[in-house]
C-alpha cells in the first residue's frame, strides 16, 4: 500500500504505511460478521490463484493490483445451508466495501469485490466441525 503523508501547518511531520495484512485482516473480520457465513475458505480453488499473494489465500482473501492505486478484492467463503447465496454475496460485498474504502485501512480505490461461494455447510456439518470430530 502507498504511504499517506501527514502535514501539520504545512509542515511534513511523517507518514503512515499500511501493510497488505491490515487490509486482509479487516476484510476477514467484516466477512465473518455477515450472518450465514460459516468461515472464509482457505483453499479457494480459484484458477488464477497464482496471480495473488499466496499468504493472502491462507485466509480466503486475495488482493490484486489492477492499476495505479486500484485493486480487486477476492474472497472465498463457506455459507450455511438455508441462506440465499446471492443475498450473502451482496452483504459480503457491502461489508467489505464499508471496511476497505475507509482511508484508515487503505488508500487504494476498490474496483471490484468478487465473492466465491466455496461450499454450503449443513448445521450438522457445522456442529461436527466445531466439536473437532
Amino acid at each position: 500500500m502507498e504511504p499517506i503523508p501527514h502535514y501539520e501547518k504545512d509542515k511534513y511531520i511523517g507518514s503512515t504505511h499500511f501493510s497488505t495484512g491490515l487490509l486482509i485482516s479487516s476484510v476477514e473480520a467484516a466477512v465473518k460478521r455477515v450472518e450465514g457465513v460459516v468461515r472464509l475458505k482457505a483453499d479457494s480453488g480459484f484458477r488464477f490463484r497464482n496471480l495473488f499473494s499466496s499468504s493472502a489465500w491462507r485466509k480466503g482473501v486475495a488482493i490484486r493490483n489492477v492499476g495505479y492505486g486500484v485493486i480487486v478484492l477476492e474472497v472465498c467463503v463457506n455459507i450455511l445451508h438455508g441462506y440465499s447465496a446471492a443475498d450473502i454475496s451482496y452483504r459480503i460485498q457491502e461489508a467489505i466495501l464499508g471496511v476497505a474504502q475507509n482511508k484508515n485501512i487503505t488508500d487504494k480505490r476498490i474496483k471490484r469485490v468478487n465473492v466465491r461461494i466455496g461450499n454450503v455447510v449443513t448445521p450438522r456439518e457445522q456442529a461436527v466441525e466445531q466439536l473437532g470430530l
